[in-house]
């Protein structure tokens, strides 16, 4: 099992040290690099995000928010109904996810979608929204995200030009 162990870290050392793999954008991660990456990625937010307890967002009032911030920040990268993602978002490696698609909505619990949008996700584009929103902020983007696979362009150009960017003062669990 040493020998093994000792075997896997002069691998890894000669990867960093000779620069042999490629971190291009433009080449796709290797099978075995993008298994590891993924399994991480879902292993860390579904620990970290364990004990975050979810308002209830089914209120209109939270989609209203989640709308106008969603449209200011989030569609460049994950486009919505009617609007395609942009340009650069098109050499992002790994892809942004579509939001609309609901395979993609179901790989996320409402608690594990808050903390990616609160903190971020390394390496990927994923910007952390924690810094600049506040919680009542990132609830709201929850909400309106949840709403996207049922939307259709006109509902989309509608929600965003809706109200002011306050969810509803409902106390949070």
């Amino acid at each position: 099992m040493l020998i093994f162990v000792i075997g896997l870290v002069a691998l890894g050392a000669s990867l960093v040290w000779t620069g042999v793999y490629n971190f291009a954008a433009v080449e796709p991660h290797s099978k075995i690099v993008q298994w590891l990456a993924v399994s991480a990625k879902r292993q860390s937010i579904a620990r970290h995000s364990n004990d975050i307890k979810a308002p209830l967002l089914a209120d209109f009032e939270w989609v209203k928010a989640g709308a106008q911030h969603y449209d200011a920040s989030c569609v460049f990268c994950h486009g919505a109904p009617g609007r395609e993602a942009s340009e650069f978002s098109k050499g992002l490696n790994p892809p942004a996810p579509e939001l609309r698609r609901r395979e993609i909505q179901k790989e996320y619990n409402d608690a594990e979608l808050y903390w990616i949008i609160k903190n971020g996700i390394r390496m990927t584009g994923m910007p952390a929204f924690g810094p600049t929103h506040n919680e009542k902020e990132l609830w709201a983007i929850v909400a309106f995200t949840r709403r996207l696979p049922e939307m259709q362009a006109e509902d989309y150009r509608v929600v965003t030009k809706m109200g002011e960017q306050k969810p509803p003062s409902g106390k949070h669990p």
